[in-house]
């Protein structure tokens, strides 16, 4: 006796912005999936609307985390949070860019991307998890991935501390944060981020798919993200 074939009902189902191809028929029947038509809009509305939430939850000195298993929507919320930013002419968003964190001259090293006092800038670099010598004075250029991701979060701190100093509201967003660093080494940026942001007045959001980051960054508020598309918000006052 043979097992019956489960209706399309009974299958789990994706939702498609637009009438599939033959091809990506072919895929979900493959891989025994059903398929609805949904408004191309819902996405960003639920990630705007969940962007809303999360930075009704901001403040100066406050810290939150964006988390959840990759392709969850974590970084949708996170443009649509800083698209909400830039339309506040109060605020402004800092974010870490990696791929322009390299100074100028072929020479200069990490230290040299923070420029005026010395001091300061070497507690620029260590609030970004950078306090080893030898890697402040290493050319830039021959920075590991994992280096030139710290040397991007110390030049968008040292940003936010600027525009602070001008009086502007200031959020970091962090995206995709210590996504290539070991553990050890994550939970201590975490950590010195999580501390900068309380000392400083600027508001610190990072989101990232790991999980071992809570302790050390102790946010003000988690939103977990799901891949079912759903949020939950979790404050310090929530958690056990």
């Amino acid at each position: 006796m043979t097992a019956a074939t489960p209706s399309l009902r009974t299958l789990p189902a994706i939702t498609l912005p637009e009438v599939p191809t033959r091809r990506t028929l072919r895929v979900c029947a493959l891989f025994g999936l059903g398929v609805e038509l949904g408004d191309a809009d819902d996405g960003a509305a639920r990630a705007a609307d969940s962007a809303a939430t999360l930075r009704a939850h901001l403040a100066p000195s406050r810290v939150a985390l964006v988390t959840g298993p990759s392709g969850s929507g974590k970084s949708r919320m996170v443009r649509s949070l800083v698209t909400a930013i830039a339309r506040d002419p109060a605020a402004v968003c800092v974010r870490p860019r990696p791929g322009h964190a390299a100074p100028g001259s072929s020479c200069a090293s990490a230290v040299d991307a923070i420029k005026g006092d010395l001091t300061r800038s070497l507690g620029v670099l260590a609030a970004a998890g950078l306090a080893d010598a030898r890697v402040l004075t290493t050319p830039a250029q021959f920075l590991s991935d994992g280096q030139q991701q710290r040397l991007a979060l110390a030049i968008a701190i040292d940003r936010a501390e600027r525009m602070l100093a001008l009086g502007r509201q200031v959020v970091l967003v962090a995206d995709e944060f210590a996504m290539t660093l070991d553990a050890h080494t994550a939970q201590s940026v975490a950590h010195a981020a999580s501390r900068w942001a309380r000392r400083s007045g600027a508001a610190l959001v990072v989101a990232a798919a790991r999980d071992d980051l809570l302790k050390h960054l102790a946010p003000d508020v988690v939103a977990a993200c799901a891949l079912e598309g759903g949020v939950d918000f979790v404050t310090r006052a929530d958690r056990p």
